[in-house]
């Protein structure tokens, strides 16, 4: 059985169309200062792939997942995600090289908040 920032974790990668937010980001996102760990939980359970120097859900797990009932608050995750990444990316530490190795995740948030054409 999953913890539940693991779980939530999963939640947050389903919003974000399979993209794993950097581990460094799961404790603001999930609201727990341990949720960093659910990166190695979930990559133990086989449920992620790596993809360079970031993960993403691996193959066929999406789906599985949204059929689980993940995707059912995607829209409020993506937006707490895409605020969490506006703050960050404001923030003076962060550099461009940084911004840059986690806008994957950045864009997958953003692009969540623009309406269906």
């Amino acid at each position: 059985r999953l913890s539940e920032a693991a779980r939530e974790t999963l939640r947050f990668t389903v919003a974000l169309g399979g993209e794993v937010p950097h581990q460094a980001h799961l404790p603001a996102l999930v609201g727990d200062t341990h949720a960093d760990a659910a990166l190695g939980e979930l990559a133990g359970c086989g449920l992620l792939s790596p993809a360079g120097p970031r993960y993403r859900l691996a193959a066929g797990v999406l789906a599985q997942l949204e059929a689980g009932g993940y995707a059912e608050s995607a829209a409020t995750h993506a937006r707490t995600a895409a605020q969490h990444y506006a703050w960050w990316v404001s923030h003076p530490s962060v550099t461009p090289q940084r911004a840059v190795a986690e806008a994957d995740a950045i864009v997958a948030a953003m692009g969540r908040l623009i309406p269906d054409a």
